[in-house]
């Protein structure tokens, strides 16, 4: 008997160990469905609002492109502006599309979707602000192109009145100018009879004719001022150019100087200056001059010039 007593207490004590084994098993199974199925809410309710955001962000962007596009035109600058905007705005789009993969960062996202939409609307009203300026400058030029139009009309007018004037007046200067010129012409003072003689100058002073370029030590021009009735009596200047065989004016520092040609316009370089009294009569002219370089062998040249003209030319030659 007490044989069957333990053996039936052993019976129960292993039974009761399994259904305590099998409570715990269903109670280990209830809680972690419980947890699967809060998991599964969470990454479906996730999944969801990655969805929503992501079709928000394209819907928006598709939507700030199409109204970006309907408002370029013809000006190339502000179609430029479209542009760059547009550029920007899907830079911002790629950079929310990150964060929407990310889906730890939904909240970021959502915040950028929402500066998304702040800044088409700014861009927006930018293009409409300078839609309104280019509108205020076409009016403002369709005013000025009337008024250009009719001050056009008066301008012709005017020009071709100037143009009579002005025609008229360039045939009086010329007129003035040839009779100017005449006058300048009628007023040099012609010169004659040009002559050189070459010395040689002695200790005592005095002077020996020669004819070599060796043996001289200076020239004695002379030349004569003829009568002009034109030309008032006073004192005329006469620039004298002693040109050497090489074709060069012969120059100093203390004598020589320059002057425009009355008949060429160009400087005109002169080796010295007679300054002589003009009384309406012929008269002879003798200069004496000294050159301390020295003579060269050949033909000299001497040119006579008054008021800017040639006025008389001469020769000489040195052996």
């Amino acid at each position: 008997m007490s044989s069957n007593n333990n053996s039936q207490q052993t019976l129960i004590a292993i039974g009761s160990a399994i259904i305590i084994a099998l409570l715990g098993t269903v109670a280990y199974l209830f809680i972690n469905k419980n947890d699967t199925a809060s998991q599964l809410e969470s990454t479906n309710l996730k999944l969801e609002q990655t969805i929503q955001l992501r079709d928000s962000l394209d819907n928006q962007f598709n939507s700030a492109m199409l109204e970006l596009d309907d408002m370029k035109g013809t000006n190339v600058e502000l179609n430029e502006i479209i542009e760059q905007q547009k550029s920007e705005l899907t830079k911002q789009k790629n950079k929310i599309a990150g964060l929407i993969s990310s889906k730890r960062k939904l909240g970021e996202a959502r915040d950028e979707i929402a500066g998304l939409t702040a800044r088409v609307d700014q861009y927006i009203a930018q293009i409409n602000s300078l839609q309104g300026e280019k509108d205020v400058l076409i009016s403002e030029k369709q005013t000025l192109t009337a008024d250009l139009t009719t001050s056009r009309a008066v301008n012709d007018e005017l020009t071709t009145a100037k143009a009579t004037l002005v025609s008229e007046k360039e045939e009086l200067i010329t007129v003035r100018e040839q009779l100017a010129e005449k006058v300048k012409i009628g007023s040099i003072v012609k010169t004659s009879k040009v002559t050189v003689q070459p010395y040689k100058k002695r200790k005592n002073g005095k002077l020996d004719k020669k004819k070599s370029a060796k043996r001289t030590d200076l020239l004695e021009m002379c030349f004569n001022i003829n009568r002009n009735g034109v030309v008032e009596a006073g004192e005329e200047s006469f620039q004298v150019v002693l040109m050497d065989p090489a074709g060069t004016p012969v120059l100093n520092d203390t004598q020589s100087g320059s002057f425009e040609s009355k008949e060429s316009g160009q400087e005109v370089r002169y080796t010295y200056e007679v300054t002589e009294a003009y009384e309406n009569v012929d008269k002879n002219v003798c200069i004496q001059y000294e050159d301390p370089n020295g003579y060269q062998k050949g033909t000299y040249e001497i040119l006579i010039y008054n008021k800017g003209f040639l006025s008389g030319t001469g020769s000489f030659f040195l052996k």
